[in-house]
């Protein structure tokens, strides 16, 4: 039998490649496992939301109903300016987007980028560059997480016993700094085994774990993290022997959440929580656009 020619799957252009409607087509109907494919291109979505025209209208949608960049994309004045500029700048995906909209906008991640565009164009009006990237920072499993979350409260709640004995300065100075150090590494840890939500709701508890992942990259990682506390671990050895037994637990302690998080990492459990970060620098008008 005579079969039916195959559509070419050219693109306009000439590219070869699926439609956008193609490619909506199959994630609605390709089977009822497969999850739908996002609406547009990640990278698509990040172009029309820095658009300087879509720019103005979150900015005045913002300004107006004292509502943040990713709430502003509810607005139909909004949707109508992001639709124009899709239409003049990617017609192809004009229709996939008319269509499926509200989807869009209640993807997250199209939130995040809506967030960022904005905060990014205020930075560079104010003369400012406002570096905000989304950072990753890797955890363990939940049971793992807690455990870790744990070992360092009782390390924190150990140190402050620690230094609140002020006789030992005098007594021992050198363990009333390693203890001093110790409370620093814990509370440092700490912000990375907590949920990132827990960590934004406080204005100084972000700061500072905005602070690390720039200077202190390596605490955001699994296997960074796991090779932190093992060095915790050798500090606390300095407790051995003493009457202090809080000392030994929590070296046993960090030694084990070392060896945990770095199982983690070797037997690829990890798992990621994004994180928005923001960065003030200063920008030289001749490298403004």
């Amino acid at each position: 039998r005579a079969r039916a020619p195959r559509a070419s799957g050219l693109r306009p252009g000439g590219i070869r490649g699926p439609s956008p409607s193609a490619k909506c087509g199959r994630a609605q109907f390709g089977g009822g496992a497969a999850m739908a494919a996002p609406v547009l291109p990640e990278d698509i979505s990040r172009k029309l939301l820095e658009d300087p025209a879509v720019q103005q209208s979150i900015q005045d949608t913002c300004s107006k109903t004292n509502r943040d960049a990713a709430d502003a994309l509810l607005n139909e004045e909004v949707q109508s300016s992001i639709l124009k500029a899709c239409e003049e700048r990617f017609p192809d995906w004009a229709a996939p987007l008319k269509a499926r909209m509200k989807e869009w906008i209640e993807d997250p991640q199209v939130g995040n980028t809506s967030r960022l565009a904005t905060e990014w164009t205020i930075g560079l009006h104010q003369g400012e560059m406002d570096i905000v990237t989304l950072a990753r920072v890797q955890q363990g499993p939940p049971t793992i997480r807690m455990i870790c979350v744990g070992g360092c409260f009782v390390a924190i709640v150990h140190c402050l016993i620690g230094l609140g004995d002020l006789s030992s300065l005098l007594r021992d100075p050198v363990s009333y700094a390693v203890t001093l150090y110790q409370l620093i590494f814990s509370s440092a840890a700490l912000l990375f085994e907590v949920r990132a939500e827990m960590i934004q709701a406080v204005g100084l508890l972000d700061s500072s774990q905005n602070y690390l992942l720039e200077k202190a990259q390596f605490l955001a990682e699994n296997l960074g993290r796991g090779i932190f506390y093992i060095f915790q671990a050798t500090l606390w050895i300095s407790f051995l022997g003493k009457t202090d037994s809080m000392g030994g637990f929590c070296f046993l302690y960090s030694l084990v959440t070392g060896i945990l998080l770095i199982g983690v990492r070797l037997t690829k459990t990890t798992v990621l929580t994004n994180k928005v970060t923001t960065v003030y620098r200063p920008v030289a008008k001749e490298v403004l656009p």
